[in-house]
């Protein structure tokens, strides 16, 4: 047997029926990756397979470092075809890792392939793959309606032109929606150069000067609205640490005027201005009705010195630390008592916290909206069997996990919406075993409506993907 057949994960009969019958057809609205939309405007080929699934993927890199290859064939000027040998290598070996699975699964959907992949089989492995992706069917468009893909949101900083979404939106060239989300991380690096010369490029494209805080809201505005017109949905913030708990205007106009002309701030002054900024976006994104995604708790670029070498996103950031709930919960509690809480989804990074957050979740609820904050989909460090299941569990037991926003991939590789179906598997098995052991009723027309909600429908009614 194969290691990707029609079972794969699905450890009962029932749970085999739920799949096929509800969730195995099922198409996709991707909220939230790091796909580039110019890939979808130029809608290219790849000239082999490492460049499909090696250029970008940290999560790969990782595991190569692991396995001790050297640098040359993981982000340097290393051959293709070696890159590929000492992948099928490593990754034959990653039992046990989410990328031995995600590996075979792409294997399988995309190019048919049905071989497991190692030192042996990769020769005719790259083989194939290289002679498929030269087909017209196989170029980067094509490879996402392969995947029943109807939409993505990529990630976007908004001094950006979005001219690539602006153009995919007006031709509908590659079949599906590529649409931009506001992501703002910039102007919480206040005090370091970034922050500076980020400042001047907002200042330049939304035609403001920005001497103080209203300016800034304004800009901010400006450039979300700007956004709304090609298409945005939502915004996206990443704090490592966040610390909501300083709310004094004063303090934040004094930190952003002594950033802007050079001076250091202290701790106090660094968390009333990320205070004021936070509120401001979510009134902002309440106000245009864009859903706020909230990414806690990474620790970015840990290894200085390889940093220094390779840049951000080269697969040296880290889990960090649980999220006090005291230090967020002050924020929730302002936005709610003046009715300007943004649909909100958080994804901490440390599945400790899933319990705690999905409680804290309930305590915002809102008429008429179903899950109006809720915890998002496991992501980078929890997005393996165990930790989807952990996450299945924490929310059912929490909530309900019938109004779960769903799956994405929150990934640089364009062959990663597999992910989608190792997801809905898992999901469908852990449905399907509490049947057999008689914890859920078997009703069907109840079951069948949460499994299409949790593929793709209520992220599409979540987003208002549909009605853009």
């Amino acid at each position: 047997m194969t290691l990707i057949h029609d079972g794969f994960l699905l450890e009962n009969r029932t749970a085999e029926e739920l799949y096929k019958k509800f969730a195995e057809h099922m198409p996709i609205f991707d909220y939230h990756c790091h796909l580039k939309a110019d890939d979808f405007l130029n809608n290219t080929n790849y000239s082999n397979i490492t460049k499909v699934w090696l250029a970008g993927d940290h999560y790969k890199w990782r595991l190569l470092r692991l396995a001790g290859v050297e640098e040359k064939y993981i982000t340097g000027d290393g051959d293709d075809y070696e890159k590929f040998l000492l992948w099928a290598d490593v990754v034959s070996r990653a039992v046990g890792n989410p990328i031995y699975h995600w590996t075979h699964l792409e294997l399988k959907r995309y190019f048919g392939i049905e071989e497991f992949l190692n030192r042996r089989t990769a020769p005719d492995i790259w083989e194939t793959c290289n002679r498929l992706l030269q087909e017209e069917a196989y170029s980067n468009c094509s490879l996402l309606q392969r995947a029943n893909v109807k939409g993505i949101c990529t990630i976007d900083d908004p001094t950006d032109d979005l001219s690539a979404h602006r153009e995919l939106e007006n031709t509908g060239k590659c079949g599906f929606r590529v649409l931009p989300t506001f992501r703002p991380d910039q102007v919480f690096q206040i005090g370091t150069e970034n922050y500076i010369r980020w400042m001047e490029r907002l200042e330049m494209v939304s035609g403001l000067k920005i001497k103080g805080l209203e300016d800034l809201e304004n800009a901010l505005e400006i450039r979300c609205r700007y956004f709304i017109r090609h298409g945005c949905l939502s915004a996206d913030q990443s704090l490592e640490t966040p610390d909501f708990t300083c709310f004094n205007r004063d303090l934040a106009e004094a930190a952003l005027l002594k950033a802007k002309s050079g001076c250091s701030i202290n701790d106090r002054e660094l968390s009333a201005y990320r205070t004021e900024i936070m509120m401001m976006l979510a009134k902002i994104y309440h106000g245009h009705g864009l859903v706020m995604q909230l990414h806690f708790g990474a620790v970015r670029n840990i290894n200085e010195t390889v940093f220094g070498k390779l840049g951000p996103d080269s697969g040296f950031d880290t889990m960090g630390e649980s999220i006090p709930i005291r230090m967020i919960a002050p924020l929730f509690n302002k936005l709610s008592s003046s009715n300007q809480l943004p649909k909100t989804i958080l994804f901490p990074s440390n599945g400790l916290d899933h319990e705690k957050l999905n409680a804290f979740s309930n305590c915002f609820p809102e008429e008429k909206s179903m899950g109006k904050v809720q915890i998002g989909a496991p992501w980078w460090f929890l997005d393996h069997k165990d930790g989807i299941e952990t996450y299945l569990k924490s929310m059912s037991r929490q909530g309900m996990l019938s109004v779960f926003v769903g799956m994405l991939t929150d990934s640089r590789s364009i062959l990663s919406m597999a992910r989608h179906e190792y997801f809905r598997r898992i999901l469908c098995n852990l449905l399907g075993t509490w049947i057999e052991r008689g914890d859920v009723c078997n009703d069907e027309d109840i079951l069948g409506e949460i499994i299409r909600n949790l593929c793709y429908d209520n992220a599409v009614n979540y987003f208002h993907f549909n009605d853009k």
